[in-house]
């Protein structure tokens, strides 16, 4: 799992030129909860992640992630899971298989 926090741009061709070997990733934590600084195709390409995970409040004043980085995850097939709609995910790392769960889909609303 990667946890990049607030990188932007910059310190994605940074750590792609310096670091490409160490990045590689099953899960990704979205940089910079999916604002379009950040999630370039180069980091996207050298993380290739399976999942990524987007850190967001519902109807953020930000209006996090953006489209155009959710179309490129989807363009380097990367799954997104957006917080602010499925709640809290867990992600279950077994020796033979990753495993991820969404709050919502376990406890569903009762209204």
């Amino acid at each position: 799992m990667l946890l990049p926090r607030d990188i932007e741009f910059q310190r994605e061709v940074f750590l792609t030129k310096h670091h490409r070997e160490q990045l590689k990733v099953d899960v990704l934590i979205a940089p910079h909860h999916g604002s379009n600084t950040s999630s370039s195709g180069e980091f996207l390409s050298a993380v290739s992640p399976r999942w990524v995970l987007i850190p967001v409040g519902y109807r953020n004043r930000f209006k996090l992630p953006w489209p155009e980085v959710l179309e490129r995850y989807h363009c380097y097939d990367i799954s997104a899971f957006n917080v602010s709609k499925t709640g809290a995910l867990t992600v279950d790392f077994r020796a033979d298989k990753l495993y991820l769960s969404a709050y919502r889909d376990h406890q569903k609303r009762y209204y």
